[in-house]
């Protein structure tokens, strides 16, 4: 089974078409699990109360941002492998089976996600390389939708819930191939990132050199000589 985790906040007016990327992938064998991080807008309340989809259930906490909502919806997971997508994103139907057919014959694989389709706000393609840790101590080569191995996820120790701000991912990757698992991309578009005027991304510009600092902080085996300052590489 695949264990999907999403994170919402406000977000209920681009939920359904999330879920629904998932209910309408190729590979059926998917729960999908809804965690409410403390959402304040009535409407996303209203729907997350009464949210009735197959396969689908909903976990409420107060507001945790991404990485402890991440990690609370992995304790209530049975899955094999484990997707993440966040709940304005959308997957192609065929996702999540290529996905899981590259963890199962790769055993040195820890994560699998793919090329990128900014899609909304401002429309442009990215095409992360993956990779192992040298392809992740500078520059963030995956995108935030990935299926996850649970024994890669387990050993890196999950999110680290003191990235609020950002990068939470950026850290998860560096957790999962410092410990040698690689991260597998698909050279094709199946992950489409919806592009918003104001999103967290939008607000890097302020907040990347504190937390690249918290990264070389957080993984001083990683960084014994990098370079104290990079510029935005996301």
């Amino acid at each position: 089974m695949v264990s999907a985790i999403i994170p919402c906040h406000n977000y209920g007016r681009y939920l359904d078409f999330t879920v629904d990327s998932l209910l309408e992938q190729s590979y059926h064998d998917i729960e999908i699990i809804i965690v409410d991080d403390g959402s304040t807008d009535v409407a996303t309340i209203e729907k997350l109360k009464q949210y009735q989809k197959p396969h689908t259930r909903v976990i409420h906490q107060p507001k945790g941002y991404p990485a402890a909502a991440r990690n609370r919806g992995f304790k209530h997971t049975s899955g094999e492998y484990i997707l993440v997508v966040d709940a304005d994103d959308l997957l192609e139907k065929t996702f999540v089976e290529k996905a899981v057919h590259i963890l199962a014959t790769n055993a040195t694989v820890g994560a699998v996600s793919s090329y990128v389709l900014h899609f909304g706000h401002k429309e442009h393609i990215w095409r992360p390389a993956g990779g192992g840790i040298d392809n992740f101590k500078y520059k963030i080569n995956c995108g935030s939708a990935a299926v996850v191995r649970r024994e890669a996820w387990i050993e890196a120790g999950g999110y680290n819930e003191q990235f609020i701000e950002n990068y939470e991912d950026w850290n998860f990757w560096i957790d999962i191939t410092k410990r040698g698992w690689s991260i597998y991309i698909i050279p094709e578009l199946l992950f489409y990132y919806r592009s918003k005027e104001r999103s967290r991304v939008k607000d890097l510009s302020s907040t990347h050199d504190m937390l690249y600092e918290r990264i070389r902080a957080t993984h001083p085996d990683v960084y014994t000589s990098a370079p104290k300052n990079i510029s935005i590489v996301v």
